[in-house]
């Protein structure tokens, strides 16, 4: 999987915010007026499934608040917490192979968002949104 999508935290999954122009209008207009924000990864986690995950902290509120803004109706948010994949249940048979022990904790500054699409062998950016000002790479 990791050949095929970057390492990365969900902002909006595609069942929560089914029209993708309505989303990134929103998510335009919504970065501009959200300043860079911090995330810290925790410990590893494994789920019902036995999919494993790095738990992910949101610091200082910046990822809520970005997402109440992106999330409003028509669109329908789902819960979930907030998380890095280290190996899905549908797309790796080595989840045993990884260490539950965790990480030291590592925060990061999120300084834009982007959009996705799956090309037919990866997912691919397709729109970057510097946060607040933040010059985009």
């Amino acid at each position: 999987m990791a050949a095929r999508i970057a390492a990365h935290v969900t902002l909006a999954y595609p069942e929560e915010a089914p029209d993708p122009a309505l989303l990134s209008e929103r998510l335009r207009r919504a970065s501009q007026a959200s300043p860079p924000f911090r995330l810290r990864l925790g410990p590893v986690t494994r789920d019902a499934d036995d999919g494993v995950f790095l738990q992910v902290a949101d610091v200082d509120g910046g990822y809520r608040r970005l997402r109440q803004d992106v999330l409003r109706p028509p669109f329908q948010p789902v819960a979930f917490v907030p998380h890095v994949t280290l190996a899905h249940p549908r797309t790796s048979r080595r989840r045993a192979d990884l260490p539950g022990a965790a990480p030291a904790p590592a925060a990061f500054t999120v300084r834009e968002v982007t959009v996705t699409a799956f090309d037919g062998a990866r997912w691919m950016v397709v729109a970057r949104f510097p946060l607040g000002g933040a010059p985009a790479r």
